[in-house]
């Protein structure tokens, strides 16, 4: 009986010890679970934040890129042969050819985000009667490029619109202007000059304008006293773009 009872004793002893390994080890497990599931919500949380974070960033830079306005013309790539300068612009679609000896100014204004690609003749003098950029001359030639976004190409109110209409009237012959190609495709061209006796205040420009995949693709040539000479590199000039 004695030993029967040590038996019971060392059997209820064990029994109770491997209770304790039990409850220790259902503890570990639940703790282990807590921990990963722990460690898993913050991994979950980290991925919402990192997928809204993404969200964010996607629909400003789709608005800013979808957005009405005047496209900026950094990325250009400039290549030099022995005669001519080469402009490409891979994002616009664009590729054009100066002189070689022209020079290339990148323009951009805080008043209302205006950029625009200024190009001008080796023998440039700003013109004192300049009322902003410096593509107005007082000697030589001066090329001014912009590309608008329009927002609403279709809606009858749309300079986009208004620039096509009056491309329709020039080829009723009913239109203040005249139609020109510009890489194949139909433009509007207008051409102001005013030459008083005072040759200091002899300002010109003509300015084709030309709709195209949403965009308004406008080129102007400015000049003072070399109209003739000024519209021929313009010309020159406009026989050389290429738009995608």
């Amino acid at each position: 009986m004695t030993k029967l009872f040590g038996i019971s004793e060392r059997a209820a002893r064990h029994a109770s010890q491997l209770a304790g390994d039990a409850g220790r080890t259902n503890k570990f497990r639940v703790n282990t679970l807590h921990q990963i599931m722990t460690k898993n919500k913050k991994i979950i949380i980290g991925i919402l934040i990192l997928i809204i974070i993404i969200s964010i960033y996607s629909f400003f830079h789709w608005k800013k890129e979808n957005e009405a306005g005047f496209m900026s013309f950094e990325g250009l790539v400039i290549t030099e042969t022995n005669n001519e300068k080469i402009i490409k612009h891979k994002k616009m679609g664009l590729e054009m050819k100066i002189p070689i000896d022209w020079q290339i100014i990148n323009n951009s204004s805080s008043f209302e985000d205006y950029h625009s690609l200024i190009l001008v003749s080796q023998d440039f003098q700003q013109h004192p009667k300049a009322f902003y950029d410096a593509q107005i001359p007082k000697q030589g030639c001066g090329i001014e490029i912009t590309i608008g976004k329009v927002a609403q190409s279709n809606s009858d109110s749309s300079y986009y619109t208004y620039i096509q209409n009056q491309i329709k009237l020039c080829l009723k012959q009913e239109c203040n202007g005249e139609i020109r190609e510009v890489n194949g495709n139909k433009a509007f061209q207008y051409t102001y000059y005013n030459q008083p006796e005072d040759q200091l205040n002899s300002l010109g420009y003509s300015s084709v304008k030309m709709p195209k995949n949403e965009k308004i693709y406008e080129f102007a040539v400015y000049f003072a006293d070399e109209k003739n000479r000024c519209l021929q590199e313009f010309n020159q000039f406009l026989e050389t773009v290429t738009i995608d």
